[in-house]
Order: C-alpha cells, then sequence, then structure tokens
C-alpha cells in the first residue's frame, strides 16, 4: 500500500518544479523532510542485539511535526506523559483518562493518515473521507500534486505551536506534578492515587538474525556521517 511518505518521494520533486518559486519557507522543510525520513540525511542510531551481540543500524527519523511518519510516536509520548497522576473534578466524561486519550490524537494529528490512502495510480490519489455528521465512507480523486497541495495547507507557520502548557504544565514551572499531589493530600487528608495506564507498550525492536531484543548503544549524527566519508 502505497503511502503520505511515497507520494511525496515519487512526485514531491515535481511539485517543487512547478510551484517552488511561490511556495512558502515551510512548504520546502516540510517536503524536504518527509522525503529523506528514516534516510542517512537524518543520521544513524545503532543497537546491539542482548542476546547475540550483533550491531545494528537503523537510520534516524526527521522528527518533523507534519510528517506522518514521526508523529505516531510522538503521540504514544505524549500520552504517557500527559497520563504524569491527573486529578480532574469533571463528571461529564467520566475520567481524566479518557479525555486525554481523546486529545492526544488531535495535538499530533498530521493532514491525513496513510490508511485514507486507497490507490496511487496514473498521478492521481485515490483516498477515503466522511462526511459531517456521516459515518459512512466515500472515496474521491485527486491530482497527485493537488494532493500535495491540499497536504501543505495544514502546514503550520514556524514559531505557531499547537498546545501551550501554563501554570504549573509549563516547561519553566519549578513546582512538580508529585509535590502538587502532596500539597492536595496534605489540604484534603486523602491519597492522590495513581490511574493505571492502560496504553499498548511501544513494541520493541528484534534482532533478524536471532530474535533478541536490541538495545540502544548511540545515534551517529548527519554531520558526523560526512566526517567518516572524507576520513574514508
Amino acid at each position: 500500500m502505497k503511502t503520505i511518505t511515497d507520494i511525496f518521494r515519487t512526485y514531491g520533486p515535481e511539485y517543487v518544479q512547478c510551484y517552488g518559486k511561490s511556495m512558502p519557507n515551510e512548504h520546502h522543510k516540510v517536503i524536504n523532510a518527509i522525503i529523506n525520513c528514516r534516510t542517512q540525511s537524518y543520521g544513524i542510531a545503532v543497537y546491539e542485539c542482548q542476546q547475540c551481540g550483533q550491531v545494528h543500524q537503523v537510520f534516524r527519523s526527521c522528527g518533523n511535526r507534519h510528517c506522518p511518519a514521526c508523529q505516531n510516536h510522538k503521540t504514544r509520548q505524549w500520552l504517557e506523559k500527559q497520563l504524569k497522576h491527573w486529578n480532574v473534578n469533571i463528571q461529564a466524561i467520566g475520567s481524566s483518562e479518557q479525555s486525554v486519550k481523546y486529545l492526544a490524537p488531535y495535538v499530533f494529528k498530521v493532514a491525513i493518515t496513510n490508511s485514507r490512502i486507497v490507490s496511487v495510480e496514473d498521478h492521481m490519489v485515490t483516498i477515503r473521507y466522511k462526511k459531517g455528521k456521516s459515518s459512512r465512507w466515500r472515496s474521491t480523486k485527486l491530482d497527485v500534486l493537488e494532493f500535495i497541495r491540499r497536504f501543505l495547507q495544514h502546514v503550520l507557520p514556524t514559531g505557531f505551536m499547537k498546545v501551550r502548557y501554563y501554570g504549573f504544565m509549563s516547561p519553566s514551572s519549578s513546582v512538580t506534578l508529585q509535590e502538587i499531589a502532596a500539597h492536595i493530600e496534605l489540604a484534603y487528608g486523602f491519597a492522590v492515587k495513581t490511574p493505571e495506564s492502560d496504553i499498548e507498550p511501544a513494541k520493541p525492536l528484534y534482532c533478524p538474525c536471532c530474535g533478541g531484543k536490541l538495545e540502544y548503544k548511540y545515534s551517529i549524527l548527519p554531520f558526523q556521517l560526512c566526517l567518516l566519508s572524507d576520513t574514508g
């Protein structure tokens, strides 16, 4: 099945050739990031098998917030962090965990997911979609350059943040959640219970040689690869 990355790698250069002079700089960055994600352009992560000792190299991801290949991992990381020990007095939704789980996919959502791409043939992309207030899937065809144009309309300007944290959630806050929980316990006389997380853990990497688990060792960044190639 074709993915968004496949579409950009195949037709991205054509799109830049047609519209590159009038494109915002952010669009150029996103196209380059998606095309080069998990290639040598972003360096290499080195893993070692804990069972047989075999060393394996994996291309690093681009980390761009509009790259569909990177956002699933970021969604999981954000969700695990936010589920940090919440005590929210909101009765209508049921529990704080459900509200955070509902919010997580939207925080890191990209324009379209790979699951909605039906086919890419003859310079046309067939995608699935739903109309508002309807649960029925429909399909439509777009010229591949029009598909890329619509995707890029969702690229945020540089410096624009999807989520801003304030108060004790701010990165600059000197008060930890553990301290807040302790103050609640002292003030109201009850223990703050840590909710049990039912998030499916990320699948570990396994050695293709023996099936043992791979342990991360270090990363080789792009500029270091250039230095190694020059000395070689």
